[in-house]
């Protein structure tokens, strides 16, 4: 209830009250005890508190505050950033749940919606340098690899062809600019 509550403010039309409370919430998900949790409360607390407001701040600024367009795009900025940051850093945990494939398809459809919210250039980058730096993170990790007809990992294969099905869609360059970030990081 605390973050939920402090989602509240995060849309609040006073700039610098939502400036501090997504400073607040963000700091609130990143804090060190909450790795003392389970992947499900992890992915409940997803669920419940960023999900919910990735989709408001994606929905008509008109029907929950008088942002103005600039503040908005801003405000969406951090949350994308938010978003990417939350699940770098409990990825380890995260991969762990049955329902992973789930959740990564939710927020490859979080970034898709971002990318092309307000058509703007700046947000739709920036989305996309965050979904990047994901699916770089999770190869480095050795979770996210291509398919091969010899891999043993059948969800290693799922994951790999599950992602690149959605996002080819929306962004069909980002695997050629992925496949190129990684083979010049194999490469040294």
């Amino acid at each position: 209830p605390t973050l939920q509550f402090i989602c509240l403010f995060c849309r609040d039309t006073r700039l610098g009250i939502q400036n501090q409370a997504m400073a607040s919430l963000q700091r609130a998900l990143l804090t060190t005890e909450l790795n003392a949790l389970c992947s499900q409360n992890l992915i409940v607390i997803l669920e419940q508190v960023l999900f919910p407001l990735l989709d408001v701040l994606l929905s008509s600024p008109t029907s929950y505050d008088l942002l103005s367009k600039d503040n908005l795009e801003e405000t969406r900025l951090r949350a994308i950033s938010i978003l990417s940051k939350i699940f770098l850093q409990y990825l380890p945990k995260l991969i762990l749940a049955p329902s992973f494939t789930d959740l990564w398809k939710k927020i490859i459809d979080f970034v898709q919606r971002y990318m092309k919210a307000d058509n703007s250039e700046l947000l739709a980058e920036a989305a996309t340098e965050a979904l990047k730096n994901m699916l770089v993170v999770m190869h480095t990790a050795g979770i996210f690899k291509p398919t091969t007809a010899t891999a043993d990992d059948n969800a290693q294969n799922q994951l790999w062809e599950t992602s690149w099905t959605i996002i080819n869609e929306f962004s069909p360059k980002l695997q050629e600019d992925f496949m190129l970030i990684v083979s010049s990081t194999s490469a040294n």
